[in-house]
């Protein structure tokens, strides 16, 4: 697979990586220094001012669905089904790692940093119901702090307010809860 770079007011690709197989996410970092991208297992952290890579990130057991940095952009989070990784992007070691115990659908951080919010699908006893819990982690014990339910469907989307005291978080059950 291919990240391609692409300078929209000149359209044209302005760089170029090869990963080894399929590219399934990319994001870039608030001050557009680093990319980090997934490919199965293993995030590759690239450096745009050096045009290289920078760190291949393994620890997942399972194919990553997402990443998120962190406002200050220190941080990385990872996600894979049941798996929540947060990784230092300056040393790129792993710092923690979470069982959320259902399929992570999205990992937000709190603007501070702290904390992250996470969303999943977690099949309880009857496989024919789902909770759709929404976890707050901190993120130096890597303990959950807090269990929101109260959707009725997958959770896709939450967020932090800038104030760090709230959580909206909206699902297909047609709601959007704050």
């Amino acid at each position: 697979g291919f990240v391609r770079i692409w300078n929209v007011q000149l359209k044209r690709m302005v760089n170029e990586f090869e990963l080894p197989s399929t590219v399934w996410d990319v994001e870039y970092n608030h001050k557009g220094n680093y990319l980090a991208a997934h490919s199965n297992e293993t995030i590759y952290v690239f450096d745009l001012n050096a045009n290289s890579i920078l760190y291949k990130l393994k620890g997942h057991k399972n194919h990553v669905n997402g990443m998120s940095f962190s406002l200050d952009d220190s941080l990385l989070t990872s996600y894979a089904k049941n798996e929540i990784i947060i990784w230092d992007i300056y040393s790129g070691t792993m710092l923690t790692q979470m069982n959320d115990g259902g399929n992570v659908q999205n990992v937000k951080f709190s603007y501070d940093g702290k904390y992250i919010v996470s969303t999943s699908m977690d099949s309880n006893i009857d496989a024919s119901n789902e909770c759709n819990t929404i976890r707050v982690w901190d993120v130096n014990s890597g303990k959950c702090v807090q269990e929101l339910n109260g959707h009725t469907a997958t959770v896709y989307f939450t967020a932090f307010s800038p104030d760090g005291k709230k959580i909206i978080s909206a699902s297909w059950d047609h709601t959007i809860k704050i």
